[in-house]
């Protein structure tokens, strides 16, 4: 079996444990999750970036700014009563 093989597995289940238990952030999670294939050697360091950089994520990230601002000024508490 190849090691970057055996490397991605190791971090895909680290990175699953870390999403279910809620210990760390998920954002912060991806984010090491991808710094830690990069470190590796798995991936080059633009690779390891370069997802970030895609509409997709750049739209989800500005919805949970947008959620976060919402539920911070009280309107969802206001909606869901």
């Amino acid at each position: 079996m190849d090691t970057s093989i055996l490397i991605v597995g190791i971090v895909l289940t680290g990175t699953v444990i870390l999403f279910v238990s809620g210990r760390i952030r998920i954002d912060l999670v991806a984010i090491l999750a991808s710094l830690a294939l990069a470190w590796l050697g798995v991936i080059s360091p633009i690779e390891a970036v370069s997802g970030f950089a895609s509409n997709a994520v750049i739209a989800m990230v500005a919805v949970m700014i947008l959620g976060y601002g919402i539920e911070r000024t009280g309107v969802t508490s206001r909606i869901a009563t």
